[in-house]
Parts: C-alpha cells; structure tokens; sequence
C-alpha cells in the first residue's frame, strides 16, 4: 500500500491502483471552478486502508457539487483502477444482487448472490432499498479477494460503477461515486471544506464473504457504528408484533390483550407487545389515520369502536400484566386527511417536482418531507404524545425507506442530506423514548446495512403474513445475505432483530 494522493493497495495482479477523488460540478457550475481536493488516507490494520476525500472551495464564489467521484487518472496511472484478471474469474458478492425483486428496478436481474464481472455498466449500492454498502469482488479459482465499503455514513451515500474490462483483460473500469440522497447538489462557500465518506479497501486471502468483512467491522466498531448495541434492549427482551400470524390490521383490545397470557406462559423471552397497524381512528371514507394519528389533538386518536379504552389506558393494563407496549407508526399519510390539506408542503415530492403518493396502499398515502421544519416539530409533539403521555415504550416505523433512500426525492429545503435527515428523525424519537426502550427501523429490507444499527433493529425481510411458500423463500433469500455479511457483529452481541 502507497499513501500518495490515490489508492494504491495491490497484492500480485489484484486490487486497486491509482484511485483518485475528484468533485462532481453540478450544472451550471463553471468547469473550470477552482477547488482542492485532499486525501486523507490511514492503514488501521496491516494490507487494509481507509481513505476520505476532503474538497475546499477555494474561489471566490459559491461551489456547487452533485458528488465525489472516485476515479483513476490515465494521465498519472498506468490503466483503469481495478486490476483482477479475468482468468481468476472475479465475481461480485453484492447483497444488493437479491433486492431488484422489490420496486422491480434493481442493478440486476434474478436471485444470485454473487454474480459475474461483466462488460455492461452495472451499478451497485444505490438501490431503493438499505442494502449493504459496499461490494465484495472474488475470485473463483482461488481464495482471494478485494473487499471495498463504506467506513462511515455520515452524509453521502457511495455508488460503485463497472463499466466492462480493458483491453489487457486484467483491469476493470471502475469508478466510486459519492452522491447526497434528496437533494441535487451540495454548495460550498468560499473557503468552506466538505469532507466525503471515509471508504474502507482491503485485498483478503479468502473468497467468503463471512471471512472478508472482519478487519471492516473492527473498524467500524471503532467509528461509533455500533455503539448503540450497549443500551439495546431487544437481545433480552423480544418483541410480539400483532401484524403477523394472521391478524393484520383486524385487530381488537380484547384480541391484543388475550395474547398476553399465551405471551407469559410459553414466550417469556418477549418481554415488549407492539400494536401495529389497525388501531388507528377512521375517517368517513374509511381510511385509517397514519402518522397524522395526533395531528389537531384528536379526542380519540385510537378506533374507540374496537379499542374502547384508548391508548394510555391500554399501555397501562399492558404495563400491569408485566410486559412494555410498543406502538406502529407509518411515516406517511392519507391522501385528502386533514394534515395534507392544511399543509401541501409537507409531502415529498421527486425530481420532477411531483408528490411522492402511493395510490395502491391505504386507498392513496403521501410520504411526508423530513427536511421541513414544520413536519419535524410535528413529530417531536407526536413522541410527547405516544411516549410521554400515552407511556408506550417502543416503535416500529413503518414505510421509511421511501424518505431517505429513493434516487428521485427531492426535498423542500436542500440544507441537509437524507443521511443526516434520516439521523435526525431517530433522534427526535429517541428524545421521547425511554433509554431502554426500542426504536425500529422498518425499511424496504435492509439487507446487512450497518449504518442502520444506530436504530435496535431494522428490518432485513418481507412480512411474514400466512407463511406462504414464496414468502418463506423471500425472507431465507434476504435473511440469508444479512446473517452472511453480519455474522461477526452478531456474536459479539450487535443483533439484527426481526419482530416475532
């Protein structure tokens, strides 16, 4: 390994040479806008390192930037960055590989977890979903391999691009993008320095991807980014969650609270009983309150119809009978509730300037916009209501992928990336909860995302539903990459958990 101004780590004719950082320059950003671009690079452990691109503004005028793009230099280096013979067969371990089946719209087709090098432009790390970040190439004729991911995720969200092999056969176009989620570009001032994403690069004598990640989580275990696992409450006291095994959304107080002594005499690891969606008053059309559940002070936010003692009154009998109430929330609302129509400006709309609506659930939902200030206090009074008032003691937010992950949000105010927005969310709940109580990320699937294990546990499957065949063979799929990529943190005590 060389510390230049670029990545060099190679062992033989596999790994990466002459890497290097450059600032994407948005649209109508002069080409020739002066700026300096720093490496910043350490080696935390023998044949593994760490680099992060720092970009100043160093003109007079503002800078504005859609990215870091990692490429090699032809006028420095000898070829593109990615050298691995073709004769090795190198193969891409991606979990992303197993996502397209969701939105439909994946980087590749079929349910192979690891797939061939090939000449088209493939793109990996920016799905719909949370899916790992990063990728793992391998070869199949012998066990070694390079190992390439995020080190943290504090602001963007890095793209890995193949665009075919070069002429010599034993290199790959290769490029790493770092891009902000939800909004088009970021804008410096004058002087002003932006640091990326430190991106972690190791070549490791191993084609298992339950061997290659190791020297990657010691690092990020020194980062901070499982530092929450000390106060998770889930690896002692599981979750029952009334969504699944048949109930759904038809849900009843009595049909909730018969389950508690089944939960005690047969269950006792489950120590939380979360109400999930179906609780929730409806209007005249029918259409049960989302996450507008508190909005206007409602007299009866709960369905007093089949949850006639309401909401504390039900987290109180919950508490006696010795277990914690847990509550679903939906990060979205009806389309046409009264929240949506006193205030327009708090849905998110794409690129196109369009509202993001899903007409196909709920009879038509819009998601909300986590960058306007109006919404975030919204939600800070909705946690004094569910947690300080009410006394539920967990959440399961439901439908937040959308928010923070889809390429073509856009949101209202572009001060702040959907990283941070995604951050900054949890933290409002976490204000509310108790220290001890849970938080719970219920995204698309969420396949070994780590930077996700700031929350007690995200989701990494479908619904479990009926138990249908196909289902059960959707969840093995996805459960399967997440437990390969995240089998050491596991054991030492960092649990993804799925509730029951």
């Amino acid at each position: 390994m060389r510390v230049e101004d670029s990545v060099e780590i190679l062992q033989g004719e596999i790994g990466i040479s002459g890497l290097r950082p450059a600032a994407m320059l948005a649209d109508g950003q002069a080409v020739d806008a002066p700026y300096a671009m720093r490496l910043e690079m350490s080696e935390p452990e023998p044949g593994c390192c760490v680099a992060q691109a720092v970009v100043v503004n160093s003109g007079a005028a503002p800078l504005a930037l859609t990215g870091i793009r990692w490429r090699f230099d032809p006028a420095r280096h000898d070829g593109p960055a990615l050298r691995f013979p073709a004769a090795l067969r190198p193969r891409v371990f991606a979990t992303e590989n197993l996502r397209g089946d969701f939105f439909f719209n994946g980087s590749t087709e079929g349910d192979c977890y690891a797939q061939e090098l090939t000449h088209q432009h493939v793109e990996y790390g920016l799905s719909e979903d949370h899916v790992f970040p990063g990728l793992f190439v391998a070869s199949e004729a012998l066990s070694r391999g390079l190992f390439i991911a995020q080190a943290t995720q504090c602001e963007w969200n890095a793209a890995y691009l193949f665009r075919g092999r070069h002429e010599d056969g034993r290199k790959w176009l290769f490029e790493i993008e770092e891009r902000c989620g939800g909004i088009s570009r970021v804008v410096l001032a004058s002087g002003e320095a932006r640091r990326g994403e430190q991106l972690f690069f190791q070549i490791v004598e191993t084609a298992d991807p339950q061997h290659a990640t190791a020297a990657y989580y010691r690092v990020l275990h020194a980062n901070g980014a499982f530092a929450r696992r000390a106060l998770n409450p889930l690896p002692a006291q599981r979750i029952y969650c009334t969504w699944n095994y048949d109930f759904h959304a038809d849900i009843t107080e009595a049909r909730v609270l018969e389950q508690i002594p089944i939960l005690k005499s047969h269950f006792p690891a489950v120590k939380f009983l979360q109400v999930d969606d179906g609780y929730q008053v409806r209007d005249a059309m029918g259409r049960r309150a989302m996450i507008d559940l508190c909005y206007g002070d409602p007299e009866n936010p709960f369905d007093r119809g089949r949850f006639p003692a309401g909401p504390k009154a039900l987290a109180e009998r919950i508490k006696a009978e010795g277990l914690r109430p847990a509550l679903w929330l939906g990060l979205w609302a009806s389309i046409g509730c009264r929240m949506l129509v006193e205030h327009p400006d708090w849905i998110l709309r794409d690129d196109t300037g369009e509202p993001m609506l899903f007409t196909q659930f709920y009879g038509g939902t819009a998601i909300l916009d986590p960058s306007v200030p109006g919404v975030r206090d919204y939600l800070d009074r909705l946690c004094q209501t569910v947690f300080g008032d009410w006394g539920f003691e967990g959440v399961k937010l439901d439908f937040s992928t959308i928010a923070f992950n889809s390429k073509r949000a856009r949101y209202r105010y572009a001060d702040k990336s959907a990283i941070e927005l995604r951050n900054e969310i949890e933290t409002i709940f976490r204000r509310h909860l108790p220290a001890d109580g849970f938080f719970g990320w219920c995204v698309v699937c969420g396949t070994a995302q780590p930077f996700l294990a700031q929350a007690d546990y995200f989701r990494n499957a479908i619904d479990i539903g009926r138990g249908g065949w196909q289902n059960v063979r959707r969840i093995a799929s996805a459960s399967s990459t997440t437990c390969t990529i995240w089998r050491r943190p596991m054991r030492s005590g960092s649990r993804v958990r799925r509730s029951i």
